[in-house]
């Protein structure tokens, strides 16, 4: 107790953000009297003032010590240390040690427990559990139950019902059960969920049947509401249906899901007259009660009802009605749209009808005197106008859609420049230092701007004219001025700029929405493939923080699990599980690895002059080795059943779009299908299906291995290279992945067109072709393979001529296109890369590099004057196109030179953009000069974007260029 007393001051400081004042006091008392406790205490002060490596020691003193004389005050600060310096391996070690020496102490065992939880070793948290059951008369908590759970961990997320585990922790459960020992909802909820996925609704049925059981789901609604779903999985129609009124009458009026249960019953029961009365007396006095009559459940159910009746020669006409009452009492509401979408494509099934039901809602809005409120039902109706196809050309001409995106935008404007007026005026009016109220998210008609923007997109995909994208850019940019925080614009802009190339936009716009956490794998697909293909430098920051989080993630899931334990939340731990496999199983994790390896490995690679009088440790070979020794093998393997395992986590719901239930949504179609975008020089790609990006992914990790495996053995063994080669080749033959790649085409003076996505793939294939034969001959001098290593050279070097030639077709027709030409360069630097490495590898193997050491003068002079030995044939072929790709580079370099010299001239800048021109644009209010300004920014902050990145890729040809010299 005295030194309790004593620590209270240190756990203050420690509590309170003060580790120095907290280390002055342990160092103190530690002259005085030293503890165990007081050395673990001084580590955390020691890790929380950055000195981890001092920390870990004295951490590993006290676990080390034989024996451990450890209490459990001692051992928990202890694991608390280790745990916060990610060092979860010396904390099991130190509490298998701590449990060893006492098995008698009960609170060890259980700290071993959460020191497995927290590895994820489910194997040895279940063996630990079963003898802490046996080990403990008098248990803290329920082992058995410990042990279930952990068992049920181990069990696949989609393990079918006759799964052996299912089974087994449902015989532990229906045993705790018996044993009087189910005194949790946790617990109760964990069997609940055991008997779903075995299918076993009756047994369910059969627990809840007792008051006492039942009475543990403390809230009455979830209790009323998981007996009833239990009824209607055992067909009980009539008592589902008493339970679901009583749920609707006495708790939650608005509970669609029960309004669905509910009528779902009465479906089955084969729409007994009865049934349906008394469901319709139920919905009409909610509505016209005054405590329920501005729910929507209640009108929503009355139409979904409708829709599922049978009719006799009825026609549409009696849910056409309530759908436009629907629309008169919630149509100001944003969440209209949504709830009538359904219904209307179910039953609206003729152009005819659907104009009339939209034209009807039309002149409901007209109707309304309230200007804001009519704003909010005429949004509505433009919202589903769009949803039924009438803003097609089927419907309007092109000079209608730009009349009614002009007097969309106008009328948002109009009203957003007021509500900012009056917000402005509330503000000043406001008491002094009171909470200015938020800017507001969405303003009223703010959707009115995103309906105009897609009707601008639609008109570019009929036109090709880019013009119809800047002005969507320069609307959206406008808006944003006026509604600040409204997310939809920014993910709108995010989409576009990135389209672009312009990515420090998009980067800007990205860190603007503060995506993090989960947010990260669901929403980065909007613009990590843009950003990877056009800018990589821009995308760093956001691969980094992919990456971290997916790191963060293993080590918090964990720890939530033991916490889990800890707290009794036992309904969690599965939940947390799933969410962790999810996570780990990523192909945006996947694909964000890969590329970041390549990112790394294309760019940052040596590349000076590789013949040098003495080794360099910056050499590219040992730089490559280093790259493969430090990349984990799970992040190049490229098996099926591995690929095919990830999880597309992407949130394609995130944007709003209104678009007819037979179109595509026009951003996902801006990605997929626009020209400049279709370059791939990434494995993501928006808008492809899951069997083409693993197809993708796999071809380049397949690209990684066959690097790794020709360049870091001293004897790479080429009939392996060959295996890698061959699989290459099979992905590069599959047609949804050749079709997938994108490809951006060029016309040629003769007529036909090329894919600079061929053109690269193919020259790569030509220098693992050339890598092989090259490793051939260095094995075999003389073999039969120095025929064809001429052949297989030149075919490399006519690839990097024909992508060249791309590159020059591009910008002599000052196609848009031009904006992807920072990617058509890396694609070329590395190409190069492949081809350096070829060459160095040769020389190492020709030319080994051996110190001569002569003791003497005599043997000094000598060895000055003797003549180096006669060049091999092989080495003449590999001079000789050494000279060729100098030339080659100089040319690249030379039309890299005049792209930058292009760029940086002030004025006019090279059509990386069309210019915005004010005039030409048919919105009036982006007529105003501010707005071409922020035009004019954008486009000279991508110009800057792109010269860096041309910077970027020129030191690496350059750096080529001179290697290449010396094998020429």
């Amino acid at each position: 107790q005295d030194m309790a007393a004593r620590l209270v001051p240190i756990y203050e400081a420690l509590d309170g953000g003060q580790p120095k004042q907290a280390l002055k006091l342990i160092t103190n008392m530690m002259k005085k009297k030293p503890a165990s406790i007081l050395t673990v205490l001084k580590a955390l002060a020691l890790h929380r003032l950055g000195s981890t490596d001092e920390a870990l020691a004295l951490c590993d003193q006290i676990s080390s010590a034989q024996p451990p004389e450890m209490d459990e005050t001692v051992l928990r600060t202890l694991n608390l240390v280790y745990k916060q310096m990610g060092k979860n391996e010396q904390a099991t070690n130190m509490a298998e040690r701590a449990w060893e020496n006492d098995q008698r102490n009960e609170e060890a065992a259980i700290q071993l427990f959460y020191s497995y939880a927290r590895e994820g070793n489910l194997a040895k948290q279940q063996q630990h559990v079963m003898k802490m059951s046996k080990l403990y008369l008098r248990p803290r908590e329920d082992y058995v139950l410990w042990a279930a759970l952990t068992i049920l961990l181990q069990v696949p997320s989609d393990a079918p019902p006759t799964h052996p585990m299912l089974g087994l922790t449902s015989k532990m459960f229906e045993k705790i059960a018996a044993e009087g020992r189910m005194k949790d909802s946790e617990i109760l909820l964990v069997y609940l969920d055991i008997l779903e996925r075995m299918n076993k609704p009756q047994e369910a049925l059969r627990i809840l049947s007792s008051s006492d059981v039942a009475n543990m789901i403390k809230l009455p609604f979830e209790r009323l509401k998981t007996l009833a779903h239990l009824h209607e999985r055992v067909e009980q129609w009539d008592e589902a249906i008493k339970l679901y009124r009583q749920l609707l009458t006495d708790h939650e009026p608005d509970e669609w899901d029960a309004y669905k249960g509910y009528i779902a019953c009465i479906q089955k029961k084969g729409f007994l007259a009865q049934d349906v009365e008394e469901l319709m007396k139920l919905l009409k006095g909610f509505q016209t009660d005054q405590k329920t009559c501005l729910c929507r459940g209640p009108f929503l159910a009355e139409i979904e009802l409708e829709s599922i009746k049978p009719r006799e020669g009825e026609g549409n006409q009696a849910i056409v009605s309530l759908m436009l009452q629907y629309f008169d009492r919630f149509g100001a509401k944003g969440c209209c749209v949504y709830d009538l979408k359904p219904y209307m494509l179910r039953h609206l099934d003729t152009d005819q009808a659907r104009a009339q039901f939209g034209e009807t809602l039309l002149e409901k809005t007209r109707g309304v005197s309230d200007s804001e409120k009519n704003l909010r039902y005429y949004t509505s109706c433009i919202q589903i106008q769009r949803v039924l196809g009438m803003h097609t050309a089927s419907h309007m001409t092109d000079a209608a859609l730009l009349s009614l995106a002009n007097d969309l935008v106008n009328k948002f404007i109009a009203s957003a420049e007021e509500a900012v007026k009056k917000a402005k005026q509330h503000r000043e009016a406001a008491p002094k230092g009171s909470v200015a109220e938020d800017d507001g998210e969405r303003l009223v008609g703010s959707d009115l701007v995103l309906v105009a923007v897609h009707i601008l997109l639609e008109m570019h995909f009929k036109s090709t004219s880019e013009q119809y994208v800047y002005q969507a850019i320069a609307i959206l940019e406008l808006s944003l001025v006026l509604s600040p925080s409204n997310f939809q614009f920014k993910l709108h802009l995010l989409v576009l700029y990135a389209r672009l190339g312009h990515i420090r936009r998009a980067s800007d716009l990205f860190q603007s929405l503060s995506i993090r956490n989960i947010q990260l794998d669901t929403l980065s697909h909007i613009v990590l493939d843009d950003a990877l293909r056009y800018s990589p430098p821009h995308a760093r920051p956001i691969t980094d923080t992919i990456l971290h989080f997916h790191k963060q993630n293993v080590d918090q899931t964990l720890e939530s699990v033991a916490q889990c334990f800890s707290h009794h939340a036992y309904s969690r731990i599965e939940d947390i599980s799933r969410l962790k496999k999810r996570l780990q199983s990523s192909h945006t994790y996947a694909s964000t690895l890969t590329e970041t390896l390549f990112f790394n490995m294309i760019l940052y690679a040596p590349t000076a002059p590789l013949i040098p009088d003495e080794p360099d440790p910056n050499d590219l070979l040992p730089f490559i080795k280093q790259l493969a020794s430090n990349t984990k093998t799970d992040v190049i393997d490229a098996k099926y059943d591995v690929l095919r395992a990830l999880q597309l986590n992407e949130d394609v719901e995130s944007i709003d779009t209104w678009q007819p239930e037979t179109e595509q949504p026009i951003l996902t179609r801006l990605i997929a299908e626009a020209p400049m975008c279709q370059c791939t020089t990434s494995v993501r790609a928006y808008g492809r299906t899951k069997e083409e990006q693993v197809e993708i992914l796999r071809l380049r990790r397949l690209t990684l291995q066959f690097v790794f495996d020709a360049f870091i053995a001293s004897s790479p063994k080429a009939d392996e290279l060959r295996d890698i080669l061959l699989c290459i080749n099979d992905v590069l033959a599959i047609p949804s992945v050749s079709a997938s790649m994108g490809v951006l085409k060029v016309e040629e003076q003769t007529g036909r067109t090329q894919s600079f996505d061929a053109i690269r793939w193919n020259t790569v294939r030509h220098v693992f072709e050339a890598i092989i034969t090259v490793l051939e001959l260095c094995a075999e001098p003389n073999g039969p393979a120095v025929q064809t290593l001429p052949g297989k050279l030149a075919a490399v070097h006519k690839g990097c001529e024909d992508m060249l030639g791309l590159i020059k077709g591009m910008l002599a027709q000052k196609d848009h296109a031009f904006i992807a030409i920072p990617a058509f360069f890396s694609l070329v630097a590395e190409v190069m890369f492949y081809v350096h490495a070829m060459m160095k590898k040769a020389h190492d193997i020709l030319c080994p590099y051996v110190p001569a050491q002569p003791s003497s003068r005599k043997g000094k002079k000598a060895a000055a004057a003797a003549k180096p030995p006669p060049a091999s044939e092989l080495q003449k072929v590999l001079a000789a196109f050494g000279v060729q790709m100098v030339g080659l580079s100089e040319s690249i370099s030379l039309v890299l030179n005049g792209v930058l010299t292009s760029c940086t001239v002030s004025s006019p800048p090279l059509v990386l953009l069309a210019p915005f021109d004010p005039a030409q644009t048919s919105i009036d209010h982006l007529k105003q000069p501010r707005v071409a300004t922020l035009i004019g920014d954008a486009l000279s902050q991508t110009q800057t974007g792109h010269v860096l990145a041309l910077q970027q890729v020129r030191l690496v040809l350059t750096a080529r260029i001179l290697a290449f010299k010396v094998f020429g």
